[in-house]
């Protein structure tokens, strides 16, 4: 029923029932929520015999057209164990469940099967053959797929509960075999996505017929099927025989990294660590296998696949060996990927490259990722370019600045330059980092006109952002060389231009810098001096012919003071 229907038996009855009805015909959505979630007070008000026997069957009619409430009732089913007077009792909550369990909104169908699992794993194990399989049985066979793709998600539960009766396993396995055959894709697709479970659940004897129906749906016709056998890949590798591992798990391996579907092969590429930990406890050559895998995705026609090969490049270095022959072999491949025609794919490499030599070693990386690195910095592309300089704080731990700075300080002015603002306030982001990279002389020469700049930005984020790095790259390199920028950048150009944004934005720095308690080498008098500037500069521009500015003095003056006498806050 919807919830204007008469229930009349219901309504026959005084007392909390009644008033959930009532409650449950608002027509405010909230209101009705709250009823929902007052389920577990309205229990206790009636007890566990008449909870059985009115609110329970009550619910199982309850058809509201709002999936926010079924959610929630859904929820709530999970929770009304003990109400119904503890586990022996639990099977009478299953009916709404299963009403639920048949909705077309897959919200609503993944709340009543984990409220199902709740249920299952909270009864005797008795009652599973009693009470779940018919349950599960019926889903299965409805002419809905809903109910055939919720009966998946339940399977897993029910054969745990049914640990050590391989006869209750067993009618389980049987169900869910069938419902891999399911004519319906979305079907298969439930019952591949808890295939691992269900492999996982069921006793050593009925496992080979879970890699059976894995083996099938490994070659299923839709690819959105054959996307859930990489998930339960891993999970295989652990549970199968040592001598079943080549078999099932590096066969499935191959086949799903050159699947005609560009997606499967994207997943795969996705994957690699889980694949490789299937592998190794039962394989010692797996690195071999791996790295066919590693290579077969690099080189795969699809800009997506490639894509996912670069994003994962560090992952999928960490899972082979550190030989030269591994490098040899994906060097080639990563000097390729970052000359790809294609953004995404050059913009993922540069993102992961130091990832790469990070596992690889320096000593590594400086003789076969150079000049993959030199030219990803010379890229056409700002975006690519962006990617690697926003890891700049690894450069320092990797490479010697002489073997970068040529490629690196003409990339890092261009892209301060980028007439896209979010460019340019992510290199501006970067600007702490390349002081303690570059140091104070390579830094003032590359970037000292630019933080002034920066200061002048029409855009708002960008000029609130230098102010605040400012005071990064103080804190960074020292507060005497703070100090001379501050003189150079600040009180000499942005304080003195005719935009009053300018001027705020310097006032802005002033109060970021007077507030510094710590710098790089710096003494206590150093930080009170940088303190003495940036209200020296407040004081000067006390009397600005603009209220904002002003406003922005005092807004200074006060945070400042605060910091120098923080007694008397």
């Amino acid at each position: 029923m919807n919830r204007h229907m008469q229930p009349n038996h219901y309504e026959n009855q005084n007392g909390p029932v009644n008033v959930l009805i009532e409650e449950l015909r608002h027509e405010d959505t909230q209101a009705r929520l709250n009823a929902i979630r007052q389920l577990g007070t309205i229990c206790v008000a009636l007890g566990p015999e008449r909870t059985c026997e009115e609110l329970v069957p009550f619910l199982s009619e309850l058809i509201d057209d709002d999936d926010e409430i079924l959610i929630a009732v859904s929820e709530q089913l999970g929770n009304l164990v003990e109400a119904v007077g503890g586990p022996e009792h639990a099977h009478v909550l299953l009916a709404p469940l299963e009403e639920l369990a048949n909705v077309e909104e897959a919200m609503v169908r993944s709340q009543a099967s984990r409220s199902f699992c709740t249920l299952i794993e909270s009864m005797p194990p008795s009652h599973i053959a009693q009470h779940v399989y018919q349950l599960v049985n019926r889903l299965a066979m409805n002419d809905w797929f809903t109910s055939r793709s919720s009966a998946s998600g339940l399977i897993a539960s029910a054969i745990r509960r049914a640990a050590g009766d391989e006869v209750v396993q067993g009618d389980f396995v049987r169900v869910f075999k069938r419902l891999c055959s399911d004519d319906t894709p979305m079907v298969r697709k439930s019952a591949g996505e808890n295939l691992s479970a269900v492999a996982e659940a069921v006793s050593p004897t009925l496992l080979e017929e879970v890699v059976e129906e894995f083996n099938k749906l490994l070659g299923d016709t839709q690819d959105t099927v054959r996307q859930t056998m990489v998930g339960n890949i891993e999970s295989l590798g652990k549970l199968l025989p040592k001598d079943r591992v080549q078999d099932v798990v590096v066969s499935a391996a191959e086949t799903l990294a050159r699947d005609a579907s560009w997606r499967v092969r994207y997943l795969v590429s996705d994957s690699l660590e889980s694949i490789s930990r299937a592998m190794e406890a039962s394989m010692p050559n797996h690195g071999e296998i791996m790295l066919e895998l590693v290579c077969t995705v690099m080189e795969d026609a699809e800009a997506e696949v490639r894509t996912g090969a670069a994003t994962n490049l560090a992952k999928a270095a960490s899972v082979l060996p550190k030989t030269e022959e591994v490098v040899s072999r994906l060097q080639p491949l990563v000097d390729a990927l970052s000359q790809d025609p294609i953004v995404h794919v050059r913009a993922a490499v540069a993102e992961k490259i130091l990832e790469l030599a990070a596992v690889w070693g320096a000593e590594t990386a400086v003789s076969s990722l150079m000049s993959v690195i030199l030219r990803l910095m010379r890229d056409d592309s700002p975006d690519v370019r962006l990617k690697l300089l926003e890891r700049l704080a690894e450069f320092g731990e990797l490479f010697n600045l002489e073997h970068i700075s040529q490629a690196l300080l003409p990339c890092v002015r261009e892209l301060a330059k980028d007439p896209m603002w979010r460019v340019r306030l992510s290199i501006l982001r970067q600007s702490p980092a390349l002081a303690t990279l570059l140091g104070r002389e390579s830094f003032d020469g590359v970037l000292k006109k630019q933080v002034a700049d920066w200061l002048k930005d029409p855009v708002f984020a960008v000029r609130e952002d230098a102010a605040l790095n400012f005071a990064e790259v103080t804190k960074n390199v020292g507060a005497k060389w703070g100090l001379s920028l501050f003189e150079t950048t600040v009180k000499t150009g942005a304080a003195t231009s005719s935009n009053y944004l300018h001027r705020v934005a310097a006032l802005f720095t002033a109060a970021h810098v007077g507030t510094l308690t710590e710098a790089a080498g710096s003494s206590p008098s150093d930080l009170a001096a940088l303190r003495k500037e940036a209200l020296d500069l407040a004081a000067h521009m006390a009397g600005d012919r603009v209220a904002n500015v002003r406003l922005n003095v005092v807004k200074c003056v006060e945070k400042v003071f605060l910091v120098a006498s923080p007694s008397r806050r």
